[in-house]
């Protein structure tokens, strides 16, 4: 996505108005899908991922069908752990399939309103329910009439169901067990050194938060340094087509007694491009993407892994 469309700015508005189910007949809490069914896919309740209900259509499968799926991605599910992934203020203007090809166009405070991770659960919602219907291949997503952009500003192109991985609830509720590599300043503070970070995780927390959550806590090694200024605080951070993107609140622009700010940069870096997937890593501030330089550094730039600054064991 363009910069525009990664501003963290707002969050997802207070649903208000109940929005009653009509055509489905939904099934809450099944989990076997008879032929007459399909799937509609919502997030869920901690905007981690997303999961389906059963519902029985009451139009022929073909473009009929596309209106019902639509309504009903738009219908608060009766599920309490469940959600809408289209927040309310964001209006779905028309829809068009031609060749296979389903165009959705968003209102123009697409971007404005969601943020990385709630337009991937979007997408991945809304491609995962309209590619069931007969003669919907692929879903194309535009804003006021213009293509969604990935991080290189190109346009994002048609997706299909294979370009998704979905979590169900029993894998929400599963735990593995994890080590992340975590890199913290060294007694130095101009270079990093890294720790091993093992734990039982809920499958539900994407690996990228839980490196941001063990380097905000900080080290228990009295040989490595705190690298997040005091008073910061991590607003979001979500991994889209191979880039994290974090977003600080201002604090993280103050330099610190003992760390080099370049050593507090890289050191989120290089902990979140450990992780698989991830490539580079692109800070915001307060939701903006800044370009104040920084020791050299223009923050306005995806950073890449720098081993340079590791110290050598």
């Amino acid at each position: 996505m363009d910069m525009k469309m990664k501003k963290l700015l707002f969050m997802l508005p207070l649903l208000l108005a109940v929005l009653l189910a009509a055509g489905c007949d939904r099934e809450p809490r099944e989990r076997t899908l008879e032929p007459s069914q399909c799937k509609v896919y919502y997030s869920n309740t901690a905007g981690t991922g997303v999961d389906w209900v059963a519902c029985t259509p009451q139009t022929e499968n073909g473009p009929a069908r596309i209106d019902e799926l639509l309504e009903q991605l738009d219908s608060i599910p009766e599920e309490r752990d469940l959600k809408l992934t289209k927040p309310e203020v964001v209006a779905l203007n028309a829809h068009t399939l031609k060749d296979g090809n389903l165009q959705l166009d968003f209102g123009e405070n697409y971007g404005e309103v969601m943020d990385a991770e709630e337009d991937m659960l979007l997408r991945t919602a809304y491609v995962l329910t309209l590619t069931q219907v007969d003669g919907v291949d692929t879903v194309e997503f535009l804003s006021g009439g213009v293509p969604l952009k990935d991080s290189e500003g190109k346009p994002l192109p048609p997706a299909s169901a294979d370009d998704f991985i979905t979590s169900t609830r029993e894998e929400i509720n599963a735990y593995n067990s994890e080590t992340y590599t975590i890199y913290f300043a060294g007694s130095s503070g101009d270079k990093l050194v890294e720790k091993k970070v093992s734990g039982i995780y809920s499958t539900s927390i994407a690996p990228e938060r839980i490196v941001m959550d063990a380097i905000m806590a900080g080290p228990d090694d009295q040989q490595m340094k705190q690298v997040i200024p005091e008073g910061t605080k991590l607003l979001s951070v979500s991994a889209v087509d191979g880039i994290c993107y974090v977003n600080f609140t201002e604090q993280f622009l103050q330099p610190m007694p003992d760390v080099t700010q370049k050593a507090s940069i890289y050191a989120i870096v290089n902990s979140l491009c450990e992780l698989d997937g991830v490539e580079q890593v692109q800070f915001s501030i307060n939701g903006e993407v800044n370009r104040e330089i920084v020791q050299e550094l223009n923050l306005g730039s995806p950073f890449t892994f720098n081993d340079d600054i590791v110290e050598e064991e």
